[in-house]
C-alpha cells in the first residue's frame, strides 16, 4: 500500500524556486516539486484515510441539501398560501402556523380546492423535511463532539458548519502518493490516523498545510 504524506507549500514553493530560478506555478513544476520534497524530506507527516471525516462530510453534505430543500418548499407554500389568504403571508412561516392558516380556509370553487390540496402536500413535505433535517443534526452533533472536537463552541456555529470542509473520497488507482497542500476551500480525502488528531483534522500548528 502507498504512503501518502502532506508536503507543505512553503516547501514545495521554494523546492520550485531552486529548481526552476523563478516561482511560477504550473502542473508540471508544482507536481515535480512536490515529489522532490516528498522524497528528500524527512518528518513529514503520514496520512490515512479517515473514515469517521468521510461520514461527517457525507452528512454534512446531506443537511446542507436538506436545508436548500427546505427552503425552496417554504417558498411554494408561502405562494400558495397567498393565493388562498391573500394579505395574511407571512415572511418566516412555522409548519403549525400553515396548518392553522389551511384549516381557517375552505375554497368552494375547483382552483381554489386544488391550491389548498397542493398548499396541503407542500406542508407534509415540509414537516418531512424537518424531521430529515432534525435528526442528520443530532447525528452530525454526535459525531463531532465523539471526536473531541470543540468547534460547537463557537457562538452560532453547529455541528454542520463550516460547509464544505469534510473531506472527500475522489482519489483514483493513479493518485500521487505525496500531496502538496493547497490553500483555497478545496477539501482533502486524507487526514491523520487515529492518535494524532487536533481537533476535526484541521492541521497541526506550524505545518504550513491546509489537509483536513
Amino acid at each position: 500500500m502507498s504512503t501518502v504524506v502532506d508536503v507543505p507549500a512553503k516547501l514545495a514553493a521554494r523546492v520550485r524556486l531552486f529548481d526552476t530560478g523563478h516561482n511560477r506555478k504550473t502542473d508540471a513544476h508544482d507536481a515535480h516539486s512536490i515529489a522532490m520534497v516528498a522524497v528528500r524530506t524527512t518528518g513529514l507527516r503520514v496520512l490515512a484515510l479517515d473514515p469517521e471525516l468521510e461520514a461527517l462530510r457525507m452528512l454534512a453534505d446531506r443537511r446542507e441539501a436538506l436545508s436548500r430543500r427546505r427552503v425552496q418548499t417554504v417558498d411554494r407554500l408561502q405562494a400558495l398560501l397567498a393565493e388562498l389568504l391573500p394579505g395574511q403571508a407571512k415572511k418566516d412561516i412555522t409548519t403549525g402556523q400553515a396548518k392553522r392558516m389551511l384549516a381557517s380556509v375552505r375554497p368552494r370553487d375547483v382552483a381554489g380546492r386544488t391550491c389548498r390540496r397542493i398548499a396541503v402536500e407542500e406542508l407534509a413535505e415540509l414537516v418531512a423535511v424537518e424531521a430529515k433535517m432534525k435528526k442528520a443534526t443530532a447525528e452530525l452533533e454526535t459525531m463531532v463532539l465523539a471526536r473531541g472536537s470543540h468547534l460547537m463552541d463557537l457562538p452560532g456555529v453547529g455541528p454542520w458548519s463550516p460547509p464544505g470542509s469534510w473531506p472527500t473520497s475522489e482519489t483514483s488507482p493513479g493518485s500521487p502518493t505525496a500531496t502538496g497542500s493547497r490553500p483555497g476551500p478545496a477539501p482533502h480525502p486524507w487526514t491523520r490516523p487515529p492518535g494524532n488528531r487536533h481537533g476535526t483534522g484541521s492541521p497541526a500548528p506550524g505545518t504550513g498545510g491546509s489537509t483536513t
